[in-house]
């Protein structure tokens, strides 16, 4: 299979930066930013994952002691569609 470089609109779309044509080329800077950016947003997207970590045995001893689960676990529900709503609707 025979790639071809040659486009008559190039945008973003068209750059794959896992070929050493583009990623060598004229378009070094660009991937190396886009991949740059891609390492951020990963770890950006991983602090819920670390917060739950840290926090879940410390919020399960204080279920354990307080009890009522299911209220709590009601109660978490419906703060986290109030939250998702607010960000859907602003």
């Amino acid at each position: 299979e025979e790639t071809s470089y040659v486009y008559s609109n190039l945008g973003p779309h068209n750059v794959d930066c896992g070929d050493p044509f583009w990623l060598e080329g004229c378009t070094e800077d660009y991937c190396t930013k886009q991949n740059d950016a891609t390492e951020h947003a990963g770890k950006i997207m991983s602090i819920p994952y670390f917060i739950s970590a840290l926090f879940s045995p410390l919020l399960g001893h204080i279920v354990d002691k307080i009890g009522k689960r299911a209220q709590l676990a009601t109660l978490a529900s419906s703060i986290l569609l109030a939250v998702h709503l607010t960000m859907a609707l602003s």
